[in-house]
């Protein structure tokens, strides 16, 4: 079954069974939910928090789903938990939304109050937005990006110093990027609030840059924080960069790697995944290449591509997935001719990167 199945035959509370690994993606998933929306719109703030069955309002679902990318699911989701027993009363607080187009920043977190001494703070991976995208691309190439830092100190305002949920068991959590930001929080934050995460889940998430990644496995190995990556099959964002520790893989049911990404196509069983001993042999390969392919690039190489490319994009009037998915055919060939457009470096690298890539293609699957 997916998560709206287990959501829906979800009838015992959490003092009934205890916070798992399907109740982490459940909640990561659900943070693509702008609720900050539903607060803006309504002109109030929950300042003690909101349950979530409290959320389920129709006449805000064109601004909390709104990525263009699994809101109809997102939808469901919801109907789903503020149906279930389990998860209709556990109280969210503290949404919070910063997007910055100058700092290249993308991030959002809400945490979940699942009992009175439990809280799990969940970070919202990329949005339908292109600047989220931008700052996926930034971590080819920088070793700490804008979000990264939010996230350490959103866990530092909440569960530490004089923060109003200090001393509360944690759970951190997030899916694709926001399971980066869920590890890089959990290792940078204070030592006060990482002796009360219980655990840390990353599902699908990329790892770090290599000075960064040595850091973290550091905080990991020294801390004894119990970080948890888990993987589907067939998996590409989640093998991308430095990566640390041991995976686990889930079973899943959808075909490509764009659609076992997405949290919705995920085996569960009962209350677990149902994983797999290996990863896919197309993901083994397709991790031997990148990873290939970003040793060869330097890093200057890859902040131009990434700044002409969003460049353009911005110069086209696109900010969002939303507005690639309506482009037609002419406005997909005008934005070739304005990336061709760009200096006689910068197509060299583009150039010298897809036959680097090419080659590390070649190379891998002969291994």
């Amino acid at each position: 079954m997916d998560i709206i199945s287990y959501v829906l035959g979800s009838s015992r509370t959490f003092s009934e069974l205890p916070f798992n690994e399907v109740d982490s993606l459940v909640l990561a998933q659900f943070s693509y939910a702008k609720l900050e929306a539903v607060d803006q719109a309504a002109g109030r703030r929950w300042r003690s928090g909101a349950r979530i069955k409290d959320y389920y309002m129709a006449e805000y679902f064109d601004r909390v789903f709104c990525d263009a990318i699994t809101d109809d699911e997102n939808i469901r989701l919801l109907a789903a938990l503020s149906a279930s027993r389990r998860f209709r009363d556990v109280v969210i607080r503290d949404i919070t939304a910063l997007s910055s187009s100058e700092r290249s920043m993308q991030f959002a977190a809400m945490i979940f109050d699942i009992d009175s001494n439990t809280s799990v703070a969940a970070f919202r991976g990329t949005d339908g937005s292109l600047v989220g995208w931008k700052e996926d691309f930034l971590l080819s190439f920088q070793d700490e990006i804008p979000s990264q830092i939010e996230a350490a100190a959103y866990l530092d305002r909440h569960f530490g110093g004089w923060g109003g949920l200090r001393g509360r068991r944690l759970y951190v959590t997030g899916h694709s990027k926001g399971g980066n930001l869920a590890v890089y929080a959990a290792c940078m934050c204070s030592r006060e609030v990482r002796k009360s995460i219980e655990a840390v889940y990353s599902m699908d998430g990329p790892g770090f840059s290599s000075s960064a990644g040595e850091v973290i496995e550091k905080v990991i190995a020294e801390s004894g924080l119990n970080v948890i990556r888990i993987n589907p099959e067939l998996s590409l964002v989640g093998m991308l960069l430095r990566n640390y520790g041991e995976r686990r893989v889930v079973r899943n049911y959808a075909s490509g790697i764009i659609m076992q990404h997405s949290a919705y196509s995920w085996e569960v069983k009962e209350d677990s995944f149902d994983y797999i001993e290996e990863q896919d042999w197309k993901s083994q390969y397709l991790d031997r290449t990148i990873s290939k392919w970003l040793e060869e690039a330097t890093d200057e190489e890859r902040e131009r591509v990434v700044e002409t490319l969003f460049d353009t994009l911005d110069a086209n009037g696109l900010k969002s997935v939303a507005d690639l998915i309506g482009m037609s055919h002419t406005d997909v060939l005008n934005l070739i001719r304005e990336l061709n457009k760009a200096d006689e470096g910068t197509k060299e690298v583009i150039t010298g990167i897809l036959k680097s890539f090419a080659v590390s293609a070649v190379s891998s699957i002969r291994q």
